[in-house]
C-alpha cells in the first residue's frame, strides 16, 4: 500500500500536477485518505500512474490496481493514445481516469471517477468533487496534499 510515508520509489515528482482544473505545485499529492494516497501521478516520458482501490480489509484498506502504469487486475485497462498523449485508465471497460503529460514535469487530469473503486471522488475540466465538497480553479503551493479525507 502506498502512503504518504511510502510512495514508489521509481516516481518521478511532478512540478505541476491539474487535477480537474486545481492547480498543486511543488510536488504535492491530490488526496490521501489518513495517510494512503489512492492515486499518485509522476513524470518522465509519459504519465506514471498508480492507482489504489479500497480492499476491505481494515488491516490493508488499499490494494494497488495500478502500478507505474501498469494494471495489476485483469478488470483494468491502460490505454495510451500515441498521438494525443492521453493516458486512459477503464474498470470493465468504463473511463475512471485521463491523464496527459504538458511538458516533463506538469500532468493534467481532465477526468476522474474513483467512485468504482470505493471512493467518493470525481470530477472533469470544470471541477473536482470529493466527498460531497467541489473544488474549482484553485492553486495551492507547497502542501503535502491538496485534499486529506481524514
Amino acid at each position: 500500500m502506498y502512503t504518504l510515508y511510502n510512495t514508489p520509489k521509481n516516481l518521478k515528482k511532478l512540478d505541476e500536477l491539474v487535477i480537474c482544473s486545481n492547480t498543486i505545485t511543488g510536488g504535492g499529492f491530490a488526496f490521501s485518505v489518513a495517510d494512503a494516497l489512492p492515486l499518485i501521478v509522476g513524470g518522465g516520458d509519459r504519465p506514471q500512474v498508480w492507482l489504489q482501490a479500497r480492499s476491505g480489509n481494515p488491516q490493508n484498506p488499499f490494494v494497488p490496481i495500478v502500478e507505474a502504469s501498469i494494471s495489476r487486475n485483469p478488470n483494468i485497462q491502460v490505454f495510451e493514445d500515441p498521438r494525443s498523449g492521453v493516458m486512459q485508465i477503464n474498470i470493465q471497460n468504463i473511463p475512471i481516469l485521463q491523464v496527459k503529460l504538458s511538458g516533463i514535469n506538469k500532468a493534467i487530469i481532465s477526468f476522474l471517477d474513483l467512485r468504482p473503486l470505493g471512493l467518493n471522488i470525481w470530477g472533469n475540466t470544470n471541477e473536482l468533487s470529493v466527498a460531497g465538497s467541489k473544488f474549482s480553479k484553485n492553486t495551492v503551493k507547497g502542501v503535502g496534499v491538496f485534499v486529506n479525507m481524514g
